[in-house]
């Protein structure tokens, strides 16, 4: 589910960038790639994202950047009060820069003086979809694209949120504003066995999954993988992608180096090139 908007240019002024868009507020921006991590300071026409830096939570997309026509905000939900505020204070700037008087919140016709009618019954609907969360979702896990990856959820979880958004928007912006890497799953073909692989760096914050993704979709059949892989690049000596079982790997980073990210992720602290190479060397 996601709120939009659209904000038409009335008075057929230049098309606006990204910084017009954001002014002097300290928000971020770019674009997703197929795994919904985000590529910082990357502008499309189709699509982009902003975020606040100071309250991260699932961000804003703006589709049509350079359009002198219209452009269109989109917010999905649930989400934080901060970001629905965002929402409705980048749609103002865009009318009062295009000098429009009034934006188009779905199919309803909002003058900028109401628009805070509009927030605060977005906040409430908010509040219900996070407290129906159980109802809404059906499946086990819930994965959010948020403003720099995604983040799991169950539905029991969201629930509690439903009673302070507050502790919503804290746990958001804590687990994006370390800054790990998302490790996503790259699936190949050697000699007909399948494999997945996750990669890992040195003097970094990881996000890996708890259990590896064996299955993909291809041409519309479920495919499975035979092995499941860690790999880092220029770890080892004459060895440009040093690779060791993904059990291997979870079971031999130390206890200290793991904590929970999320309800299906574990964040793997920063290693250093010589703790990896203990890690890696182990399988030789």
């Amino acid at each position: 589910m996601a709120r939009e908007i659209i904000i038409r240019n009335v008075a057929k002024k230049a098309p606006l960038t990204i910084t017009d868009i954001i002014g002097n507020d300290n928000y971020s921006y770019g674009v997703f790639d197929e795994h919904y991590r985000i590529y910082m300071d990357k502008i499309s026409e189709d699509s982009l994202l902003v975020f606040d830096n100071d309250n991260i939570g699932r961000g804003v997309q703006i589709i049509g950047v350079g359009s002198n026509k219209k452009l269109h905000l989109a917010l999905s939900l649930p989400t934080t009060e901060n970001d629905i505020r965002m929402l409705y204070k980048l749609a103002a700037r865009i009318a009062s820069l295009w000098k429009a008087n009034h934006i188009f919140v779905e199919a309803d016709k909002v003058d900028i003086e109401d628009i805070e009618i509009y927030v605060q019954h977005d906040i409430d609907m908010n509040i219900k979809l996070l407290r129906d969360a159980e109802n809404i979702f059906t499946s086990e896990y819930i994965d959010f694209p948020c403003a720099t990856n995604p983040i799991s959820f169950t539905a029991s979880q969201l629930c509690n949120y439903a009673s302070d958004m507050r502790d919503f928007e804290t746990f958001l912006h804590k687990k994006q504003s370390i800054g790990a890497y998302y490790s996503a799953p790259l699936f190949y073909e050697v000699d007909d066995v399948l494999n997945v692989l996750y990669v890992v760096f040195d003097e970094g914050h990881i996000i890996l999954p708890d259990t590896p993704q064996m299955t993909f979709r291809s041409k519309g059949n479920e495919t499975v993988c035979d092995n499941a892989f860690i790999a880092c690049p220029n770890l080892l000596p004459n060895e440009k992608l040093s690779r060791i079982s993904f059990g291997d790997f979870m079971e031999r980073v130390p206890a200290e180096k793991k904590s929970r990210f999320d309800c299906q992720h574990t964040l793997v602290e920063p290693m250093s090139i010589e703790e990896l190479q203990l890690i890696f060397k182990l399988n030789k």
